[in-house]
């Protein structure tokens, strides 16, 4: 009765095709190729599945597409990574005589609002000397002043990262003003 019984049960492996999703090949006339388990169109591109997106080519940029042979391979979703915490480096130091704590030093507001004041009037000037040289049509000193511009708006980025890391992620008022 077993012997019956796993004879039966191999001859449906045999007989039953193996499971797994067709594919196409999409050969494309720069020479890449693709495997996918469906594509579509829609107006001028095929659209397909690849690389775990969609993509998608312009119809006549394709050489053929193809059912293949080739079992299309379906892949689990990764686990994502257990990411490890990096030592924490707090600012809060613990004093040994007296178990108080340090407190981080008060960030200097008053010379960031100065720095921003002076960023905003070089930019305020930059921008006027390039609108000069522009009406002068002098190519030379447009590409210095777009690039001074550029650098100068560059710096006051970099202060307004330092001035909401220090007000707790948020633009205090007087940035604005």
């Amino acid at each position: 009765m077993k012997k019956l019984l796993f004879s039966i049960l191999c001859l449906a492996i045999l007989i039953v095709p193996a499971t797994g999703m067709s594919s196409y090949y999409i050969e494309l006339k720069n020479g890449s190729t693709f495997f996918t388990y469906h594509y579509w169109e829609e107006g001028e591109q095929v659209m397909f599945y690849a690389h775990g997106g969609v993509l998608g080519v312009q119809k006549d940029a394709i050489t053929r597409i193809e059912e293949s042979d080739r079992p299309y391979p379906v892949r689990k979703k990764a686990e994502p990574a257990v990411k490890e915490e990096p030592p924490r480096n707090d600012t809060k130091k613990v004093v040994a005589d007296t178990g108080e704590k340090e407190k981080p030093p008060a960030p200097d507001f008053k010379a960031m609002m100065k720095e921003k004041e002076a960023l905003d009037w070089e930019i305020e000037e930059a921008t006027a000397s390039f609108e000069d040289a522009k009406a002068q049509k002098d190519k030379e000193r447009i590409e210095e002043e777009r690039k001074r511009i550029s650098s100068l708006l560059y710096r006051q980025s970099r202060l307004l990262k330092k001035v909401r890391a220090s007000s707790g992620g948020d633009i205090p008022a007087w940035w604005n003003q």
